[in-house]
């Protein structure tokens, strides 16, 4: 995603286990595809932070497991590993994810 949550890449990975097909994906707010609504003011405010300091946060280059949401509006947990690199039209926030295995 970019700098505006903006998802500006969807791999085939993504479309599996999002249920979100690329061309739905590229243009739209990564925080209405995959942030259950309960977290997605945390993460406009950290996007807003980074705009404001240019610093990207805790999160970045660490693994974490989070609750996603596909498409469906069905939680699970994934592992998500963030990181930020610089291109032509700004920061971007690359990310790795896979789904975590539930523990019982």
């Amino acid at each position: 995603m970019d700098r505006d949550g903006i998802v500006v890449d969807w791999s085939p990975g993504a479309e599996t286990i999002f249920g979100w097909s690329k061309r739905e994906a590229i243009g739209a707010r990564l925080s209405r595809l995959i942030i259950p609504e309960r977290f997605r003011a945390a993460h406009d405010a950290g996007l807003s932070r980074f705009a404001t300091t240019g610093q990207g946060g805790a999160f970045i280059g660490k693994t974490m497991e989070i609750v996603a949401i596909d498409r469906e509006g069905s939680e699970f947990p994934i592992e998500i590993t963030i990181s930020m690199e610089s291109a032509p039209e700004g920061p971007r926030f690359r990310t790795v994810v896979r789904r975590a295995e539930q523990v019982s």
